[in-house]
């Protein structure tokens, strides 16, 4: 494809919701856009953004579609999100801890490499008026002291 400005793309990066020309005549007179899975359709722009833009508080989309009312996270207990989960459109995604991805397959457990660094600790509370000991584990990151010994 040549762009208005005279630059040459590939044909397949023509309307895929992505301005590849300077000038973006590479998105003009579209009349449908496909986006990756991973990115989310401006329906009035016909213009992919990243869905980590999703509800985080910031209008990427002309029309404000990213944060839009739909905005929740009501689904996240039923979830069951390995990691973590933050407000989407769908009423929940789930997340993963730097490093690692969201699996395909499940859309709710983490898969990659952890850093060493991770650690998981048992965190607890002390309900003194039942005598009851509340705990749970929360994972986290940190740096070492160079002097000190790695847990």
């Amino acid at each position: 494809f040549r762009c208005t400005n005279a630059i040459c793309i590939p044909i397949r990066w023509r309307c895929d919701g992505h301005s590849d020309c300077s000038d973006q005549s590479d998105e003009r007179n579209c009349t449908s856009v496909t986006c990756l899975d991973t990115k989310f359709l401006c329906p009035s722009e016909k213009k992919c953004i990243d869905k980590s833009k999703l509800c985080d508080g910031k209008q990427d989309c002309d029309d404000g579609a990213d944060e839009k009312k739909n905005c929740s996270s009501n689904l996240c207990r039923t979830l069951s999100c390995e990691y973590g989960c933050r407000a989407s459109l769908d009423g929940g995604d789930c997340f993963c801890a730097p490093g690692m991805t969201i699996n395909t397959k499940d859309k709710r457990t983490c898969v990659g490499k952890q850093t060493p660094r991770e650690r998981a600790v048992l965190r607890g509370s002390m309900d003194f008026r039942e005598d009851i000991l509340h705990t749970s584990c929360v994972s986290f990151f940190f740096n070492f002291h160079p002097h000190y010994p790695d847990l």
